[in-house]
């Protein structure tokens, strides 16, 4: 998803090395073409401006700290017939007043880079990642939440691809977190969590491309949907959000537009609108646990998909209703976080034909196990380990946990991992090889 052929030619030049209190501006302006900046530890303070392929990255171990007391941290530039293709890599990246990078034509990555101080944006309502034109590709970031943030990234007549983004924490009130207006989306292995908005945590409009793969949204809130697109061609797929919340009146994802949309887990409650989509397509594997599915003004057909724990349908398509619930584990925190079917409940059959149990009966339906999320799971094993749970007539202990089956690895976690009744610390196996310890407690050695 992420290509990055551009940055072939970067790395071929020669590699400058600033040491921390030299004039970063003037390495910048003496590189040439397909160099590489290097940058000791410390901070940097400019703004900067980089109008040439180019490679900005901190030193093994040194994390040094790009910031400007005065419009936006870092710039780029290039004539309409020499776009400039930056990296930043390994570096932190602090906002100035107007924002921490700026780009109009060209493309720029950023590459394990963590952006932080963007406190003031609000006043000035700017992203922290601004593209009018070109492209953002953002491999590996992570984005420090604190009151006050703006936006994170807002890309106009361009691309925006995130692969591995986290942004957790943080009250965001200058609209959407990731915002993309009459271009394309791409975002791989990204997580929101802890969040509160004043928009959308991803908007998209007029695209001329979406697709969404493992998107997950946890314990946030915002004023409009959780995600909102509308475009010509929208693809999502391993699409989860729970204990999230969002203004009455409006969906925890809108769709607008040709769409296809697979194993998905979206966890409302109420009268709460979990989905609302208009436009053809396909929806396959959708998961619910409360809430309701608006497709009255959808022509998309559905299949596959489950409403659990009063979960409601509005408009067409095949739906397989459950009076199943969902279970969230640990149920007081977001951190380590895992959705799974609530023990007895009652999913037994209801997944696709296609997916056949040993017995030949179609899979039960769950919020784990099969590739990219698929919510159903095989007889009696929610947990997808292969081993059927103690009420389903097997030997699985914990079918919740799929780190716990008959025979697992010891860890010495306290948990009887391998279903023998021993917790890890007293379990025989823990103590093989032990001297006189086993026979002392009154265990047999082994």
């Amino acid at each position: 998803m992420i290509g990055l052929v551009i940055w072939a030619a970067v790395a071929l030049g020669e590699t400058i090395e600033v040491p921390l209190g030299e004039d970063l501006q003037s390495a910048l302006t003496r590189a040439r073409p397909g160099d590489t900046v290097v940058l000791a530890g410390g901070s940097y303070t400019g703004p900067f401006v980089i109008d040439k392929d180019l490679t900005l990255r901190g030193a093994p171990g040194g994390s040094p700290v790009l910031r400007s007391v005065s419009g936006t941290t870092i710039s780029t530039a290039g004539g309409d017939n020499n776009p400039a293709h930056v990296l930043l890599q390994d570096l932190r990246l602090a906002c100035g007043p107007a924002g921490a990078l700026s780009l109009s034509q060209g493309s720029v990555e950023l590459s394990d880079v963590l952006v932080q101080d963007c406190d003031e944006l609000t006043a000035v309502a700017r992203a922290a990642l601004d593209a009018s034109g070109g492209a953002l590709h953002l491999d590996g970031v992570t984005c420090e939440g604190s009151a006050g943030y703006a936006r994170l990234a807002s890309v106009r007549g361009g691309t925006l691809e995130a692969h591995n983004l986290i942004v957790e924490g943080g009250t965001w009130a200058g609209g959407a977190v990731l915002s993309v207006e009459s271009g394309t989306l791409s975002l791989e292995d990204v997580r929101f969590a802890d969040l509160a908005a004043s928009g959308p945590l991803v908007r998209g409009q007029d695209l001329e491309q979406a697709d969404l793969t493992r998107v997950e949204v946890a314990c946030s809130t915002a004023s409009a949907p959780l995600i909102d697109l509308s475009g010509s061609s929208l693809e999502l797929t391993a699409l989860r959000a729970w204990k999230s919340a969002v203004r009455a009146g409006e969906p925890l994802v809108r769709l607008e537009g040709p769409t296809e949309l697979a194993f998905a887990t979206l966890l409302g409650s109420g009268d709460d609108t979990v989905l609302e989509h208009a436009g053809t397509g396909t929806i396959t594997a959708l998961a619910s646990d409360g809430g309701v599915l608006d497709l009255s003004a959808s022509e998309a057909t559905v299949s596959w998909s489950v409403l659990g724990g009063g979960a409601q349908a509005s408009g067409q398509g095949v739906l397989l209703e459950s009076p199943a619930l969902w279970s969230i584990s640990p149920a007081d925190r977001c951190d380590g976080d895992r959705v799974g079917p609530t023990p007895g409940g009652n999913l037994d059959d209801t997944g696709p034909p296609a997916l056949r149990d040993a017995d030949g009966t179609p899979a039960d339906v769950g919020a784990t196990g099969g590739p990219e999320g698929w919510p159903f799971y095989l007889d009696g094993d929610a947990d997808g380990d292969g081993f059927l749970s103690l009420a389903a007539g097997g030997q699985d202990c914990d079918d919740l946990d799929p780190d716990t089956w008959p025979g697992a690895p010891e860890d010495l976690s306290a948990i009887d991992r391998n279903c023998d009744g021993y917790a890890d610390p007293t379990d025989p196996l823990t103590l093989r090889g032990c001297s006189a310890a086993p026979a002392a407690a009154g265990l047999p050695l082994l």
